[in-house]
């Protein structure tokens, strides 16, 4: 079977496809656009991040944690940070992005005001970077414990 003179399987040119309606175009990836392409894969990992995210501070301990999922509109202040918690005592945000994701102006703006405020803010592009986050704030109530 053929889709526009293309065998099944093939590839259609960006050029082709930009060029029809989405409703138009054939169903599932051979429909799409190298950048539409691009921008799903991307949405794809992030859900993935925050799963893995949402699970490890689970595991830190956490019970109380506010996540703003990906699929639902935000009933939070625009900017406000995927995941709020309190870990040991200290705030907490996480801002969760792919290796290719930028914070928004709003994003930045509320991150920077929590951060005045006295949370401990991170934007992370791995499980590694909550884990370091995590252990940094281990670290500073373990030596604050050792100067009483």
């Amino acid at each position: 079977m053929s889709i526009l003179g293309f065998k099944e399987g093939e590839v259609i040119p960006d050029h082709i496809l930009t060029k029809m309606k989405p409703e138009d175009r054939p169903k599932g990836k051979i429909g799409m656009t190298t950048e539409e392409a691009t921008a799903k894969a991307e949405v794809q990992k992030e859900r993935e991040l925050h799963r893995m995210i949402s699970d490890y501070i689970g595991m830190r301990g956490v019970q109380w944690i506010i996540h703003q999922p990906m699929n639902k509109r935000s009933q939070l202040a625009p900017g406000t940070p995927d995941f709020l918690f309190c870990y040991r005592g200290q705030a907490v945000a996480i801002e969760a992005k792919t290796a290719t994701g930028k914070l928004s102006d709003e994003q930045k703006e509320a991150t920077n005001k929590m951060y005045m405020d006295g949370w401990f803010c991170r934007v992370a592009h791995s499980i590694g970077d909550v884990k370091e986050e995590l252990d940094a704030i281990d670290k500073r109530i373990e030596l604050m414990r050792k100067l009483k």
